[in-house]
């Protein structure tokens, strides 16, 4: 199972239990309660605020190795073109390094990579450099995966995916989609109405005024300043 605040940030709060036995479950830093005990605890957590419980979603075969446990997801940046139609701009990749990590937040310690829009393929990954560590990875610096020129799997599917949620909620201009990719495809985590940029700028090493979000944000606000 998977927990977590409804209204949370940076993976927050959030916590991973596995199933050992039968009605055990043991969480990603080591602690171990019954079916009973487990119920029990997301009640108590649930009386200061609200929390979702979901299935833990695992990560496709493909790039089980990109990550010590925790579910990788990628942040897929889509904006609202010239004619109103919502196309993905920016995508980075997501991996957790921390074993006892439920999540693989850039902003709770993890790395990200860069994502070639069109291809779905991953540049080197770096942390956000908060420890001083602005090291750059070709391979994850836990399971040794090969990160560097990966390609993602079902990536068309995955912009597919985004494309249509944010059609759904036209005329909200950005939204930052989290994305797992599954073994049985693309699964939608969350739409963020106030993405982080810096994800984006960090793991594509350029300002990201200077792409096409750029471009784009700069129509809308000459939009909104006609209206």
């Amino acid at each position: 199972l998977f927990v977590k605040p409804i209204q949370g940030r940076g993976g927050g709060g959030a916590e991973s239990w596995r199933l050992r036995m039968p009605r055990r479950y043991r969480n990603s830093r080591g602690q171990e309660l019954s079916l009973e005990q487990l119920l029990e605890h997301v009640a108590l957590l649930s009386k200061s605020r609200g929390y979702l419980v979901q299935p833990r979603l695992i990560n496709h075969p493909l790039i089980a190795d990109l990550s010590p446990g925790a579910l990788s997801t990628v942040r897929l940046l889509t904006i609202l073109d010239e004619r109103m139609e919502p196309v993905p701009v920016n995508a980075a990749f997501r991996m957790a390094v921390n074993k006892a990590s439920p999540v693989d937040n850039f902003h709770a310690g993890g790395i990200a990579a860069a994502v070639d829009i069109d291809t779905g393929t991953l540049a080197r990954a770096s942390s956000l450099g908060r420890d001083s560590d602005f090291s750059w990875h070709e391979t994850h610096p836990v399971t040794g995966g090969r990160i560097l020129g990966r390609r993602l799997p079902d990536w068309e599917k995955a912009k597919s995916l985004v494309i249509a949620a944010h059609r759904l909620i036209v005329p909200r201009i950005v939204v930052g989609w989290d994305v797992g990719l599954l073994a049985d495809g693309p699964c939608l985590i969350e739409g963020n109405c106030g993405p982080d940029l810096d994800i984006h700028q960090r793991a594509e090493l350029r300002p990201i005024g200077n792409a096409r979000l750029g471009e784009l944000l700069a129509f809308h606000m000459e939009r909104a300043l006609k209206l």
